[in-house]
């Protein structure tokens, strides 16, 4: 370790020289003055022999192995962000349709929901679980009513075999109302597989934004992304 710390000091030793030797031609160009004298904002001097920047920038890369010894820990830079979308993609056929009009309604149901569903995706900051929460009660509100047992029969989504809640298989379904096949892609791992479960329904249905959309990991444009979070938008679908 010492014999690979006294190579890297001197190579670096080396490429300072040659940095040296670089600004001392560099500054020759301008008659002896200042790097900055003369040079007007924002452009080259008159007449300046400048290096590229090119050449500057080859003399001060990294150092190799250096990088590895002054690496941030990892999760450093992530300390006290909220998380990314954490889906895992589950087989469509896994989706379940039970339990439809078990789950409580209403807004304080759904709030519950929602902060369920930022426990279940790692979301503990607490800007993170306002800016997802206050966009999450506009959204479900919109799109059930609070309403955990809502299938839409009438647009375009649904069509497919009918599955056992009675509904065509590519409905959508639940207080978020995601079809089965984006529950089933962005699906947050220790959640049910119901579709119609609002801890399940709503996860998945962040996980999907923050990826469809590029919702932030701690919602903070989830409102200027998805209208139909955004109390002040028209409402629409997403």
């Amino acid at each position: 370790q010492l014999d690979r710390a006294k190579g890297l000091l001197t190579r670096s030793e080396q490429r300072n020289i040659a940095m040296a030797n670089m600004i001392r031609a560099a500054s020759a160009g301008y008659g002896g003055r200042g790097m900055g004298a003369g040079m007007p904002m924002g452009g080259s001097p008159m007449g300046g022999g400048m290096p590229p920047l090119s050449s500057l920038s080859a003399l001060t890369g990294t150092i190799p192995g250096l990088s590895s010894l002054t690496r941030s820990p990892p999760g450093l830079a992530s300390r006290g962000a909220a998380p990314a979308s954490s889906a895992a993609k589950i087989p469509v056929g896994e989706v379940s349709f039970t339990g439809r009009g078990t789950f409580a309604k209403g807004p304080a149901a759904m709030s519950v929901a929602i902060n369920a569903a930022l426990d279940a995706r790692g979301v503990t900051d607490p800007v993170a679980r306002r800016n997802w929460h206050n966009g999450y009660m506009t959204l479900t509100g919109r799109e059930s009513t609070h309403n955990a047992a809502v299938v839409n029969l009438h647009d375009s989504n649904a069509h497919g075999a009918q599955m056992s809640d009675g509904a065509p298989a590519n409905s959508s379904r639940g207080p978020a109302q995601c079809i089965p096949g984006t529950f089933a892609a962005y699906h947050q791992p220790g959640t049910s597989t119901s579709i119609y479960e609002p801890v399940a329904n709503i996860a998945a249905s962040m996980n999907y934004v923050m990826d469809r959309y590029g919702v932030s990991p701690d919602g903070a444009n989830l409102a200027a992304r998805v209208d139909q979070a955004n109390p002040q938008a028209a409402a629409r679908g997403y």
